[in-house]
């Protein structure tokens, strides 16, 4: 399904084709009620989104050829600094962008 995304050349027209992907079957599960996973992890449910979780995944979708750069372009909007700190789901003392504000305009306008 990526690479076929990555085929549309506008991306306006690849992330409404990668929204309607997953649209017909996607749950809602809200990402805030699960357990904290221990650092070092990183939760990928393709299967159920909260609302926020799924726009970082569609835009993290929208970049990526395959499911690696799926997987790398989610940590780096969901996460400071993945590189270097790694993940870190504790919203007290790790790095995870707790605020969409900080995800979504801050850090996704450096990338």
């Amino acid at each position: 399904m990526l690479q076929k995304a990555q085929q549309i050349k506008d991306p306006n027209e690849r992330i409404c084709y990668i929204i309607d992907q997953f649209k017909p079957n996607a749950g809602f599960v809200y990402d805030s009620q699960l357990p904290i996973l221990e650092k070092g992890k990183l939760r990928i449910r393709l299967e159920s989104f909260d609302c926020i979780t799924f726009i970082y995944y569609m835009l993290a979708m929208n970049k990526a050829r395959n499911f690696n750069e799926f997987v790398d372009n989610y940590k780096k909007l969901r996460y400071k600094n993945p590189e270097e700190l790694g993940v870190d789901n504790d919203p007290e003392n790790g790095n995870i962008y707790d605020f969409t504000f900080e995800s979504l305009y801050e850090n996704a306008v450096e990338m």
